[in-house]
């Protein structure tokens, strides 16, 4: 435990205070409570505590500045004096006798302190024993054994008229574990006469008697009645001072019952007013109305003279005044028109500073911080008339919303560090409750919102519980199913999924309720009123709580039954298109831009001689020559610009088995939805035979040339000299 934890309660100081106002009236205290970092307010407040450090502080200036280092034991004599003990004097002389009084004093010692333990144990009517031990960590000073010393001594002149003597064996300060204290006090004044009385009254019985035979007649008789008027007023005047004693005993403790009660009462008043802001927000939704309610409950259950509410824009710029109490109608006018500027650096009032800091401030008196306002915020306060004020922030998840102002105009009570306390709870719970307002009613337009897409959905909605049984449905789904929605929600999804995906529809729901998926998508059939499937998409979604709990399945149907009839369609005709693809001599391919095969059919793997898995996929250049790839990629770039197709062309190509072959092609251009070339699609012809045909027709026809020729040449040599004229004609028909 260090120097800086609160453990020593401020009446400590406050005695001490008393006692300097007492005893040394012009001494500068705002001096010596600045030097111990100890303010007033937190002075009169009994439940604020202070630091060792603090207290240490505040003896070592005192004690310098009046040169007397026995003043702690001075102010704990007055501490226990009857013009010092306050509350603590009530408890004491209720208790009637100084043993009550010492060992209530040990029990309450923690009223005073956090720093040690006090152990008492009587040692007879007028002595008692007691033991401070420190608690560890706890660096006390002698001088707070001084003060204890000085309380001890004063407790029992309460009682007996005289201070009490004491004996201190044992010292913490003198290397003791403890501070060991026996205390003993004289009889109280009610006790001493009534032992007297008992006295002469034991003495006079034997008295009389010894007169009655010493004294002739009656002459014994004006003694004895001497003897019993004095016995009797001694036992009058015993029993006028016990009852003096008891009398002020029960003054004391009404005069401490009504304290109780009072601190009960602002207790209980307090307790209520956390109940009904807290049932306040319950049942409003609206923030205005919401904070104008809170006030009305302060002014009720608590006891200041003024309040008020300032909460902030949106844009956290500015604070404008919302509700408030005590205030006169036009003073009330002026605050909601004042603005107090929280985005402005020069802004230095003290509403703006607890905004921003987040922190309360307890001003006790606003004429000393009136060098740190601006003209305006000086200005206001002069208004006002207020001459002290609490200031808390309203604040939720460390986000300023706005402040909580009090002050006391016409009673002047003082304010306290308890009431600041106090004023804290209030505004945390005000704030809650300005949250929760905000929050509701962003629900409830949320909600609205949600209403409203989900009954006016072009789609289908249901809402189903985690078991599957529908609470919601909108009428797009009803439509889909033809259920009315009231026969719809008696459904579950086992009543509306087809028999031949209810598997694949409880399967999905458990792996969404068991966290497998956030969402899952499927198309499925569902079954129609009239008994016929509905094929639909749906989309599932599990609603769970903070606790990660499922709460409900959400589901989005879209009817897809036409597109799945387009697709069936499609599906037939495609299987047609394939049968004939698969059966003509020709060859089809289709290719990207970048000439791989995407597509071919059968008989171009006859033509190529490769299968299908060793050219799909594979550009044309890996299966032609160089020239050739060349000339059908000039061929195909030009399709690409110009959009016109290749008319069979012709190029000759190697087989898997390295056979050459004659080709014959056409292509044109692909294009994909929005319009954009994506490939191109094509026929193979394998001609081949066609052109060994013409190959063989070009070399017969050459034959036949060749023989006509020489026959006529022949017939030439047969009928005719061979002159050298024929000859010269004959070789250049030859040539030809």
């Amino acid at each position: 435990m260090d120097s800086d934890t609160p453990i020593y309660s401020s009446r400590i100081i406050k005695n001490y205070l008393d006692f300097i106002g007492k005893f040394y009236p012009e001494f500068d205290v705002d001096a010596l409570l600045s030097y111990a970092n100890i303010s007033r307010y937190e002075i009169q407040d009994p439940a604020h505590w202070l630091t060792q450090r603090q207290i240490d502080r505040f003896h070592d200036h005192l004690t310098l500045e009046l040169g007397d280092p026995d003043i702690p034991h001075k102010a704990g004599r007055y501490f226990a004096s009857a013009e010092g003990l306050g509350s603590l004097k009530k408890y004491a002389l209720g208790l009637v006798n100084p043993t009550g009084a010492y060992k209530l004093l040990g029990r309450m010692y923690t009223i005073l302190s956090r720093a040690a333990t006090v152990e008492s144990t009587s040692k007879g009517p007028n002595a008692i024993e007691i033991v401070v031990t420190p608690k560890t960590g706890i660096d006390e000073r002698p001088f707070q054994c001084d003060n204890r010393l000085g309380t001890f001594e004063s407790l029992a002149e309460l009682f007996t008229g005289k201070p009490a003597t004491i004996e201190h064996p044992a010292c913490y300060h003198k290397g003791d574990p403890h501070c060991h204290y026996i205390i003993k006090w004289e009889r109280m004044p009610s006790a001493f006469w009534r032992r007297i009385r008992n006295f002469c009254f034991i003495i006079s019985v034997p008295a009389v008697i010894l007169l009655n035979f010493a004294l002739p007649g009656f002459g014994w008789a004006m003694p004895v009645l001497i003897v019993f008027g004095l016995v009797g007023a001694l036992s009058g005047y015993a029993e006028w001072r016990e009852k003096s004693e008891l009398k002020r005993a029960l003054a004391m403790e009404g005069d401490t019952a009504k304290a109780h009660l009072d601190e009960l009462s602002r207790r209980y008043n307090t307790a209520l007013l956390i109940q009904e802001i807290g049932q306040t927000a319950a049942s409003i939704m609206d923030r205005d109305n919401l904070i104008r309610k809170v006030m009305a409950a302060m002014e009720v259950r608590l006891e200041f003279d003024r309040g008020m509410i300032m909460l902030a824009n949106r844009e956290k710029s500015r604070l404008h005044y919302v509700a408030g109490y005590g205030y006169t109608a036009e003073y009330e006018s002026q605050l909601r028109k004042a603005a107090f500027h929280l985005n402005r650096p020069e802004s230095r009032g003290i509403f703006v500073q607890t905004f921003r800091r987040q922190k309360p401030s307890l001003v006790d008196d606003i004429s000393e911080i009136e060098a740190d306002l601006s003209e305006k915020s000086k200005e206001f306060a002069h208004q006002s008339g207020a001459r002290s004020l609490i200031c808390v922030p309203i604040v939720y998840e460390n986000e300023s919303l706005g402040i909580l102002a009090i002050d006391n105009l016409r009673s002047g009570s003082p304010l306290t560090q308890s009431d600041v306390s106090l004023l804290t709870g209030v505004a945390s719970q005000t704030a809650a409750s300005i949250v929760n307002a905000v929050a509701f009613r962003k629900l409830v337009e949320s909600e609205s919102r949600f209403r409203g897409a989900f009954d006016h959905a072009a789609i289908g909605r249901t809402l189903a519980s985690a078991s599957g049984r529908f609470q919601r449905v909108n009428a797009s789904m009803c439509a889909i199913t033809g259920y009315s929605e009231k026969e719809f929600l008696s459904l579950s999804w086992k009543d509306v999924s087809h028999p031949d995906e209810l598997k694949l529809i409880q399967r999905t729901i458990r792996e969404l309720l068991d966290g497998a998926a956030p969402s899952r998508k499927l198309e499925m059939k569902i079954i129609h009123k009239q008994g016929g499937p509905v094929w639909v998409r749906v989309n599932l979604v599990v609603i769970r709580d903070s606790r990660n709990t499922p709460l409900y399945l959400s589901g989005d149907f879209e009817d897809i039954s036409q597109r799945k009839r387009f697709e069936s369609a499609l599906e037939e005709s495609e299987g047609k298109y394939r049968n004939i693809l698969q059966s003509i001599e020709e060859g089809c391919f289709e290719v990207d831009l970048s000439g791989h095969l995407t597509f071919l059919n059968d008989a171009l793997t006859r033509i190529s001689g490769f299968t299908q898995p060793e050219i799909e996929g594979k550009s044309f250049r890996a299966y032609t020559s160089l020239r050739i790839a060349e000339n059908l990629t000039q061929q195909f770039n030009e399709v690409f610009e110009t959009g016109r197709s290749i008319d069979f062309t012709e190029y000759e190509t190697t087989r898997a088995d390295g056979e050459k072959r004659y080709l014959e092609l056409s292509a044109s251009l692909m294009r994909n939805e929005s319009g954009q070339p994506s490939g191109f699609r094509g026929i193979v012809r394998d001609v081949t035979a066609r052109k060994s045909s013409e190959e063989e027709k070009r070399r017969l026809e050459a034959q036949i040339q060749h023989s006509q020729k020489m026959e006529a040449i022949g017939t030439l040599a047969g009928g005719w000299p061979m002159t050298s004229t024929i000859c010269s004609w004959v070789f250049r028909a030859m040539s030809h």
